[in-house]
C-alpha cells in the first residue's frame, strides 16, 4: 500500500502546465478587473471554475462573475458578516 498521496488531475499539486497558466492567467485577469477578494479567493477556489468550465478561461470567467454579482445581489456577504463565519484558509483547503 502506497502512502505517498496525489492529488485528482486540475486540482492543486496535480496540474498541467496548460492549466498552470490557464490559472495564473485567469487570476490575472480577475485581480486585473477587481473581482478578486483575497480571504475568499485562493487558488483552490479558481481552479473549482475552471474545472467546471473544462479550463475554458472565458466561460470560467464569465460563471465567476456571475456568481460574484449573485452574491451582491442577494448580500451573500452581509449574511456572512451577521453570522461570524470565516472564510478557509489555505491550509484548511489541504486538510480536507
Amino acid at each position: 500500500m502506497s502512502t505517498s498521496y496525489q492529488a485528482p488531475p486540475g486540482r492543486l499539486g496535480n496540474l498541467t502546465p496548460e492549466q498552470l497558466k490557464t490559472l495564473e492567467q485567469f487570476r490575472k485577469e480577475l485581480t486585473d478587473e477587481n473581482w478578486i477578494v483575497p480571504e475568499r479567493h485562493d487558488d483552490a477556489t479558481l481552479l473549482r471554475f475552471l474545472r467546471a468550465r473544462k479550463f475554458d478561461l472565458v466561460k470560467a470567467k464569465e460563471m465567476f462573475i456571475a456568481a460574484e454579482k449573485w452574491r451582491k445581489e442577494f448580500g451573500v456577504d452581509d449574511i456572512v458578516k451577521s453570522v461570524g463565519h470565516r472564510y478557509p484558509s489555505e491550509g484548511d483547503h489541504a486538510a480536507r
